[in-house]
C-alpha cells in the first residue's frame, strides 16, 4: 500500500469542510424562521459511502454527534442499490432514525458520481412546529412520544428526484 499524498489529503479535507460550510450558509440564507437564521439550531455534514463522517461545519454538538446515526439509519433501510440520484430522506425518529427529539428533523441526501454512490450530505434542523398537542411542539408534560408531534420514520421525501406528494401532504397537514 502506498502512502497517501499529504497535500492531496489536506486539499480534499478542506474541500469537504468547505462543502459542509456552504451547506450551512445556504440554510441560513434561505431559512424562514429565526430559530435557524439567528439561533443556528441546526448542523450540516458530509459522509462517506459507508456513513462515516468526512467533514462538518461548526454547529450544535448534539446534532453533529448524532447526525451519523441518521445516515446509518438510511443505509440500514435503503441498501446502496435502493438509493438514487435525487433522493432526499427525512427522519426524526429517536428510536430508529438517529433523532434527538421530534422537532429535530434530519435530511439525508445520497451523492453520486457517474451513477456510483460516493457519499452523503446531511443536515439536522429544529422544526419550530412538528405538530402535537400544543403549539410549537413544546409538550412539557407529554406521557408518550406521540403527544410530542409527528414522527417521521426513515422516509423518502424525494425518490429519484420525484416529490413524494403523499408524504408532503401528510407533513403539511400535521404542522
Amino acid at each position: 500500500m502506498t502512502k497517501p499524498d499529504s497535500v492531496a489529503v489536506e486539499v480534499i479535507g478542506h474541500h469537504l469542510t468547505a462543502t459542509a460550510e456552504q451547506m450551512k450558509r445556504t440554510i441560513v440564507r434561505t431559512a424562514m424562521h429565526p430559530i435557524i437564521y439567528e439561533v443556528l439550531d441546526f448542523s450540516t455534514a458530509v459522509f462517506d459511502p459507508k456513513g462515516r463522517l468526512a467533514a462538518q461545519a461548526a454547529g450544535l454538538a448534539i446534532f453533529l454527534g448524532t447526525l451519523d446515526w441518521a445516515v446509518a439509519a438510511v443505509l440500514e433501510k435503503f441498501s446502496p442499490g435502493n438509493l438514487h440520484p435525487g433522493d432526499v430522506i427525512l427522519t426524526n425518529d429517536p428510536y430508529n432514525g438517529g433523532g434527538t427529539h421530534l422537532s429535530d428533523v434530519s435530511a439525508v441526501k445520497p451523492v453520486f458520481l457517474r451513477k456510483r454512490l460516493i457519499g452523503f450530505v446531511a443536515s439536522r434542523a429544529h422544526w419550530n412546529d412538528i405538530g402535537g398537542a400544543v403549539p410549537l411542539s413544546v409538550q412539557t408534560n407529554a406521557r408518550d412520544i406521540y403527544a410530542e408531534g409527528l414522527m417521521l420514520p426513515v422516509v423518502k421525501l424525494y425518490d429519484a428526484g420525484q416529490l413524494n406528494s403523499d408524504l408532503m401532504e401528510l407533513v403539511t397537514a400535521n404542522i
